[in-house]
């Protein structure tokens, strides 16, 4: 009887740390738009823009098609090498764009990453949707500054618990 405690306990422990662990919905590498300045390799994508006229979007495009509204929270690492000490606002961050089922839009729900250098830094946002969401368009960028970032570990996921860094 003893034994069988255990190993239940042992069962519902691992499906409680599944359950726990939210499904990212971005699911391959994003979208660059301008591969002359970023460049993708081992899960980190670089960018080095030589002037303040060049720029480097990251998108990515998530259909949910959901029936009730829940709380959807992103998140990205960033990592600032060579970055001005400027704030640039949402030149150097992260936005989500929400298409809902009724046709309407919410544009820019945005965090931003900061300005100076710094090392690997998370940053995320849980946002309530009041409606269901159809699409998400999902933008990370470095647009319009001169300097070298990095970013790693784009997260979307359904829900309001904080995203785990890169491992």
């Amino acid at each position: 009887m003893k034994k069988s405690l255990t190993m239940l306990a042992v069962l519902c422990s691992a499906i409680l740390a599944f359950a726990a662990e939210p499904e990212n919905l971005i699911k391959e590498p994003m979208t660059i738009s301008n591969p002359k300045t970023t460049v993708f390799e081992n899960g980190v994508y670089t960018v080095t823009n030589p002037d303040e006229k060049t720029g480097s979007l990251l998108k990515y495009k998530i259909v949910l098609n959901q029936t009730e509204p829940t709380a959807i929270t992103f998140a990205a690492e960033a990592k600032a090498i060579d970055n001005p000490e400027k704030n640039y606002g949402m030149n150097f961050g992260m936005y989500l764009s929400a298409t809902f089922t009724d046709g309407t839009k919410l544009s820019y729900i945005n965090i931003g990453f900061g300005p100076k250098n710094f090392d690997w830094k998370m940053v995320y946002r849980p946002f309530d949707f009041k409606k269901p969401v159809k699409e998400l368009d999902v933008v990370i960028q470095y647009n319009k500054i001169k300097g070298q970032v990095a970013f790693r570990n784009p997260q979307v996921y359904i829900g309001k618990s904080k995203p785990a860094p890169a491992k």
